[in-house]
């Protein structure tokens, strides 16, 4: 599921098995991890982005809500990606 949504708190969390880094990410829908081992951890300073408004992917693996990607939006982008969210449902 995709949402555009605003960042409004970040939480590291102890690095995964493998020393990659995790977040929590705390956005308007509510809270979602990035999902373990992947690039995105890498992609974004997390903490930077905190009231920034984001298009983020989202995924339920092993009952959990994970967030698999996220592309931040700028303001004059705001209008078209809304739309074109509202079209595809």
């Amino acid at each position: 599921m995709k949402a555009i949504t605003k960042i409004l708190g970040v939480k590291r969390l102890p690095n995964t098995k493998n020393g990659n880094p995790k977040y929590r990410i705390i956005t308007e829908h509510g809270s979602a991890r990035i999902l373990p081992n992947s690039s995105l951890s890498y992609r974004y300073n997390f903490r930077s982005m905190v009231g920034e408004t984001v298009e983020v992917e989202y995924s339920s693996k092993w009952n959990k809500s994970y967030i698999v990607d996220m592309e931040r939006i700028y303001k004059w982008e705001w209008i078209e990606k809304i739309q074109k969210i509202q079209i595809l449902g």
